[in-house]
C-alpha cells in the first residue's frame, strides 16, 4: 500500500492509514522558529523545530 502524499509503502491498509493520519500530512499546527523574528520556518511537529534550532540555521 503507497501513500499517495509521499510515496511511503506499507504492509498493510491499517500501516497506511495511521500514516495518513500522522503529523507529517495533518500537522495540529504550524510551529514557527523561535530562534529569530526574521526566521520564517514553519514546522509540522515540535521535533522539526528543534532539529531547526539545534543545526544553528537561524
Amino acid at each position: 500500500f503507497k501513500c499517495g502524499k509521499c510515496e511511503k509503502s506499507f504492509r498493510s491498509q491499517a500501516s497506511l492509514c495511521q500514516h495518513s493520519k500522522s503529523v507529517r500530512h495533518n500537522p495540529i499546527s504550524n510551529i514557527h522558529c523561535l530562534a529569530d523574528k526574521r526566521c520564517k520556518k514553519c514546522f509540522n511537529c515540535p521535533s522539526a523545530q528543534l532539529h531547526h534550532l539545534e543545526s544553528g540555521k537561524c
